[in-house]
């Protein structure tokens, strides 16, 4: 905001302030909710990532691939899976220098009661970006994130499990996968 501000852009600076309100009220309204529904979480999902498209100058493309037989009104946690889509993009993507960076997230009905959510970048992979960290920063956010999963499984309402992994193309790092499986047990309020 402040970029386009400073170079006169004012309409891209009211263009990104009204987006970013709408992404703060909404993180600030689910917040105050143990559950929220899965097309909420979604909503703010596209409003993140474009956010963060704008601030990384168009340096990826993005998809967001929704089963169709997904029932949208799944409860789930707040802010489940936008930790790792930050990650892929600030770790992965923001450091690309030979490709445009490509962001796919899938989310998939295994059943009626599982849903699986992948998160797919074509970044520099995580060996990479941890030598690119300052060694004087310790970033906490997915072990965070590794807390509050721990946390909610252990009330038994519902499972979540994450996994990530390196991909590669003979050899040379071609981004990372993580895959994270929500199982809904019994109904949630």
């Amino acid at each position: 905001i402040q970029y386009f501000i400073q170079t006169f852009d004012t309409v891209k600076a009211d263009e990104f302030l009204t987006r970013f309100a709408l992404l703060m009220r909404s993180i600030l309204e689910s917040s105050k909710k143990k559950y929220i529904t899965l097309s909420e979480e979604i909503h703010q999902l596209q409003l993140f990532i474009s956010l963060e498209k704008v601030r990384f100058e168009n340096k990826f493309d993005y998809t967001i691939e929704i089963d169709e037989r997904l029932d949208q009104e799944y409860k789930i946690p707040p802010m489940i899976f936008q930790p790792f889509i930050e990650n892929a993009i600030g770790h992965g993507l923001y450091h690309l220098k030979d490709r445009k960076g490509t962001l796919h997230i899938e989310i998939n009905a295994i059943n009626d009661s599982d849903i699986e959510v992948i998160v797919l970048d074509n970044g520099i992979g995580r060996k990479a970006a941890a030598s690119l960290r300052n060694k004087n920063h310790k970033s906490r956010g997915l072990q965070i994130v590794h807390e509050r999963i721990d946390t909610i499984n252990a009330m038994n309402e519902l499972h979540i499990g994450a996994q990530t992994e390196d991909l590669w193309n003979n050899e040379i790092p071609a981004g990372t996968k993580v895959s994270i499986i929500v199982s809904m047990g019994k109904e949630t309020s």
